[in-house]
């Protein structure tokens, strides 16, 4: 069985947005963190239908990061499954998605 380590990043979009999807299943991990702005943010995962993971419209202060991961635990996906994302602006919170897919 092969591993493959996931890393990905970018900024989250305005509107809800795959930001990965995963080949094979895999566990993953979601940080965002916020710059300047007080930003409202929405974390989903979409195993077909898009589910909130966040609280919903996270208002994300400056200089504030919020860790899905936390309290539950690493999020579990299927193959073809994603981990959507936006913000009430664009480019201006960062995403980073980490974990390991299983082949």
């Amino acid at each position: 069985m092969a591993i493959a380590h996931i890393c990905e990043g970018g900024q989250l979009p305005n509107t809800p947005t795959a930001l990965y999807t995963a080949v094979n299943p895999g566990s993953f991990a979601v940080h965002v963190s916020n710059g300047a702005n007080v930003r409202v943010v929405n974390i989903y995962v979409n195993p077909g239908t898009r589910r909130r993971i966040s609280p919903r419209n996270l208002s994300l202060q400056v200089g504030a990061a919020w860790p899905a991961n936390s309290p539950y635990g690493p999020i579990h996906l299927a193959a073809g499954d994603s981990i959507d994302g936006d913000a009430d602006a664009a480019t201006e919170v960062d995403w980073v998605i980490t974990g390991i897919e299983k082949s």
